[in-house]
């Protein structure tokens, strides 16, 4: 009996033993299946996170692209307006300067038109002056003539000379 209190609890020892590194190994592989799939899971969501970290680059890069795409074109057209601006406000200072420019040409040609009519009209006053001097240096040297010729036929006949026109 002593060989059975040694034996039972060896046997029962034994028995422990072997179920306890069933066990052992089970929740060892148990263990090293939540691990793994830890591991996996914890891979996957690494995978998921560059993904979504590429994925996010590629999209702020495609935000930037388009925010530079719509600032060069901003500034394209800012700097069309501001050449058109320039441009428009060149011509019309070329504009104002020609406008200047003809407003004291015109000035001068009313000027010189106004003086040329003053001269005309002097001149006209001149003609028509001269015309009646001249017609009256006609009836003067007419009646010169008549004088002369009066003379003559008073020198030359003396008896039967007319009186001699007044002038």
């Amino acid at each position: 009996m002593k060989k059975l209190y040694f034996t039972a609890p060896l046997a029962a020892l034994l028995v422990f033993a072997l179920l306890f590194q069933q066990y052992e190994a089970r929740v060892a592989a148990q263990v090293q299946q939540q691990v793994e799939s830890d591991r996996r899971a914890h891979e996957a969501q690494l995978r998921q996170e560059a993904s979504n970290r590429i994925k996010q680059q590629q999209e702020i890069a495609a935000v930037q692209e388009r925010q530079q795409l719509e600032r060069a074109t901003l500034d394209a057209r800012r700097h069309a307006e501001q050449s058109a601006r320039e441009t428009v406000l060149a011509a019309l200072a070329l504009a104002q300067t020609e406008q200047n420019r003809l407003t004291g040409q015109a000035a001068r040609l009313r000027q010189e038109v106004t003086a040329r009519e003053a001269d005309l009209a002097r001149l006209q006053a001149d003609q028509t002056s001269l015309a009646a001097e001249r017609t009256r240096l006609a009836g003067v040297l007419a009646a010169t003539e008549a004088n002369r010729q009066a003379l003559n036929t008073a020198l030359i006949h003396p008896v039967n000379a007319p009186a001699s026109p007044q002038p």
